[in-house]
C-alpha cells in the first residue's frame, strides 16, 4: 500500500495565523505515511516558497471572486489527478469551495480546521449558511479551541458531535535562538537602555491595537524610556499611524512593515501585548511565550485556554486601554516577576503546544476515519 494522499487546502498562502500553523504541522506529520500537497484559493501566495522549502507541492487555484467556478473546477481536476484521500481545508471559502469541489470528486475523507470566531459568521450569508451544511456533512471538524467550538455550535449550528478540539501548536526549534539583541535593537533604532513593549499581527479590527495605543500615554507616564513596536501591516495602518500622532506618542511607537524574523524580533521585546477583540486562539502569544517573553492578554476566546493568569501570563479584558497601562507597568517595574511569567510561559509551550504534538493529534483523526472509511 502507497502513501495516504493528503491536500491541505487554504483561502490564501499569505503571512497569517492560520498559514504558519499549517506549515508548522505540515512540517511535522509522518511522510513516510502521508504525501501531502498544499493549495491555496486566491492571493499573492507569500509563503509558497516556505512550503517548498519544506518539501511541498504548491498550487495556486487563482480564484478571482468567492464562488468562483474556474477555480473550484480547477480544484476538482487536481483532486482527480492527484487521487487524493484526504481533503483538508482550512478557512471559510476554502471550506466551502473544498466541500464542492471534493465531494464532485470523489474524495473519500473530507476534513475542516476551523480558525476562529469570525464576527462575519453571526451574520446571514451564503458563505456561512453553506459552511454550516457542508461541515455537518464532513467527516470531522477540527477547532483550534473549545471557544471556537463553542462558537460554531451556536452560531452555525454545527453538531457538536462533529468536532474534534486540537490546539495550536509551533515548532520549538524556530525559537531555539542565541539573538544579538543589542545589534536588532540598533537595526530598529532603539536605544539598548530602553524598555521594549510591542505585538505581532495583522493591523486589523480583530486585534485591537487602538486600545494598545491608547494605553500608550499612561504607561511613558510611569516609565518614560519605553520603545514600542508594532510588527505587521493591514487595512487599520494609517488610522494607527495618525492615532500614534494624535496621542502624541509617535516618537516612542515603531511601525515596522512585516518581518520575517519575528524570532529575533521577540527577543528585543521585554513584554508582548496581544489586545484582541476576539481571537480563535493567538499564534502568536507561543511564539512570544517560546521566547520566554512575558504576555498580557484579552480575555476572549481560545486566550484563556493558552494563558493562566498571573502563572503564564496576564489575562485582561478586551478593549481596555487602562487595563493595558497598569499590566505593562507592573512589570516593567518587577523584571523579576516578568522573568518568572515569561519562564513559565515558556515550560508551558514546551509541554503542551508544540507542532509535532499537533501534528500527531491531527494523524489520529485522519487514521480514525480511514479506519471506518473504504477507499
Amino acid at each position: 500500500m502507497g502513501k495516504i494522499k493528503v491536500l491541505q487546502l487554504i483561502t490564501e498562502l499569505d503571512i497569517g495565523g492560520a498559514e504558519k500553523v499549517l506549515l508548522s504541522f505540515i512540517r511535522k506529520l509522518n511522510r513516510d505515511k502521508y504525501n501531502v500537497i498544499v493549495a491555496y484559493m486566491k492571493g499573492e501566495g507569500k509563503l509558497t516558497e516556505d512550503f517548498r522549502n519544506a518539501g511541498i507541492r504548491v498550487f495556486d487555484l487563482k480564484m478571482k471572486n468567492r464562488m468562483n467556478i474556474r477555480a473550484i473546477a480547477r480544484l476538482y481536476r487536481l483532486l482527480k489527478r492527484e487521487e487524493i484521500t484526504i481533503l483538508h481545508t482550512h478557512l471559510i471559502q476554502a471550506d466551502v469551495c473544498g466541500f464542492l469541489a471534493g465531494k464532485m470528486a470523489g474524495v473519500p475523507v473530507i476534513i475542516s480546521t476551523k480558525h476562529n470566531p469570525d464576527k462575519f459568521r453571526k451574520r446571514f450569508s451564503i458563505c456561512v449558511w453553506l459552511d454550516g451544511i457542508f461541515s455537518n456533512h464532513s467527516d470531522r471538524v477540527i477547532a483550534v479551541s473549545y471557544a471556537v467550538k463553542d462558537f460554531l455550535i451556536r452560531w452555525e449550528k454545527i453538531h457538536k458531535h462533529k468536532f474534534t478540539v486540537i490546539h495550536n501548536g509551533i515548532d520549538l526549534e524556530e525559537f531555539n535562538i542565541d539573538a544579538d539583541i543589542p545589534e536588532k535593537k540598533k537595526e530598529l533604532g532603539i536605544n539598548l537602555s530602553s524598555q521594549v513593549v510591542g505585538s505581532v499581527g495583522r493591523f486589523d479590527e480583530q486585534k485591537g491595537y487602538m486600545f494598545f495605543l491608547e494605553a500608550i500615554p499612561k504607561i511613558l507616564e510611569s516609565v518614560p524610556d519605553v520603545k514600542f513596536i508594532f510588527v505587521g501591516d493591514g487595512p487599520l495602518q494609517s488610522k494607527l499611524e495618525k492615532l500614534s500622532r494624535k496621542l502624541k506618542v509617535n516618537r516612542n511607537v515603531i511601525f515596522t512593515g512585516i518581518r520575517r524574523d519575528i524570532p529575533e524580533i521577540l527577543s528585543v521585546m521585554d513584554i508582548f501585548v496581544l489586545p484582541s477583540i476576539f481571537e480563535g486562539f493567538g499564534i502568536v502569544l507561543l511564539e512570544a511565550m517560546a521566547m520566554g517573553r512575558p504576555v498580557i492578554a484579552s480575555r476572549v476566546g481560545g486566550i484563556p485556554e493558552i494563558v493562566a493568569h498571573g502563572l503564564t501570563g496576564v489575562i485582561v479584558e478586551p478593549a481596555n486601554p487602562s487595563g493595558i497601562t497598569s499590566s505593562v507597568v507592573k512589570l516593567l517595574k518587577n523584571p523579576m516577576e516578568a522573568k518568572r511569567i515569561g519562564d513559565a510561559g515558556r515550560r508551558e509551550v514546551e509541554k503542551r503546544f508544540t507542532a509535532g504534538a499537533m501534528a500527531r493529534k491531527i494523524e489520529n483523526v485522519y487514521d480514525e476515519i480511514l479506519s471506518k472509511t473504504c477507499y
